[in-house]
Formats: structure tokens, C-alpha cells, sequence
């Protein structure tokens, strides 16, 4: 294990960080395939989605994590690091809530929490970590940025369901 991250860090960071992208677009595959159709009752809370809509949506979420990737790639910018970081930490306590959340809630499997424990968890804190230690973020700006990209998550999400109903009406 050693051997692999001492082969890592010989990358320069802004190449690195593209393995997020390799990591995020196998947890939205596994919950494209798993997630739509399904509904989830937990206690008072319950959600279903469609599969058009969910997978339309999870496409578009993925298209935005490479297009901030490519700009934090491309930009010596704060603001750069500012919107990298905070995607970082999103996807890090994603995998907290809702996926390890949804096992202990319901005792079963919820779609994306394998890829998120054995991919994004060890991606996400392996990039954190480095990205500190190189001074692209510090402890600070990922709190401050995770906060505020908890809360663009969440609306970034319920914009590209809607979206994704919206062009299900149109073809329909």
C-alpha cells in the first residue's frame, strides 16, 4: 500500500485530483443502476425517484464534478481551490448521509455506499489530505467550502431532478 501512494504522489496534484473523477463516475453508475424505481420509507421520511429523472440528473451532476476538476486543473485561481475543496468534502460526507445512513436506517443496502466507502472515501481523504499538505486548501476554507457545498449539493441535485422531469415531459 505504501508502494501504490508513494507512485501517487510522484503525480503532480493537478493530475491526481482526475482520479475523482474515475471514483465519482463509478459511485453514480452504481447508483444509476441500483437507485431509480426504488422507494424509500424510513420512519416519517420517504422518497421515490424515477429512473428517467434520476439518471438524467446523476449524468448532469457528473458533467458539473469534471467540468469543476478541469477548472480547477486549468485555474491558479483561489476561487479554484475555494469550489475544489468544498466538492471534495460534499463527496466525502455523501457517503455518511445519505448512503451509510440509509444502511443504518433501513438495514439494507443503499445504492452507492460500496463505491462511496471503497472508492470515495479513500479518494477524497487521500486528495484532502495531499491538497492541504501542498497548500491548496487549508482546514479553514474546506470547512467554510464543505458547508457551502453541502447546501449547493442539495439544490444542484433537486435542480437536475426537476430538469430531468422536465425533459421526460418533453419526449413523452
Amino acid at each position: 500500500m505504501a508502494d501504490i501512494i508513494q507512485k501517487l504522489n510522484a503525480v503532480q496534484y493537478k493530475k491526481i485530483i482526475w482520479i475523482l473523477a474515475i471514483s465519482e463516475t463509478l459511485h453514480n453508475v452504481e447508483e444509476a443502476v441500483w437507485l431509480p424505481g426504488a422507494s424509500y420509507a424510513v420512519g416519517k421520511f420517504s422518497y421515490s425517484v424515477g429512473i428517467f429523472e434520476f439518471r438524467f440528473a446523476i449524468v448532469l451532476l457528473t458533467l458539473v464534478i469534471y467540468g469543476v476538476i478541469y477548472y480547477f486543473t486549468k485555474s491558479d485561481s483561489r476561487m479554484a481551490g475555494y469550489i475544489m475543496g468544498g466538492v471534495l468534502v460534499a463527496i466525502l460526507v455523501n457517503v455518511f448521509v445519505p448512503h451509510i445512513a440509509g444502511v443504518i436506517a433501513t438495514g439494507g443496502y443503499s445504492p452507492g455506499v460500496i463505491t462511496g466507502i471503497f472508492l470515495n472515501i479513500p479518494v477524497a481523504l487521500y486528495l484532502l489530505r495531499r491538497g492541504v499538505k501542498e497548500n491548496y486548501y487549508t482546514i479553514k476554507i474546506l470547512v467554510m467550502a464543505g458547508l457551502v457545498f453541502q447546501i449547493i449539493g442539495v439544490l444542484l441535485i433537486q435542480l437536475t431532478l426537476f430538469i430531468g422531469r422536465l425533459v421526460q415531459g418533453i419526449i413523452n
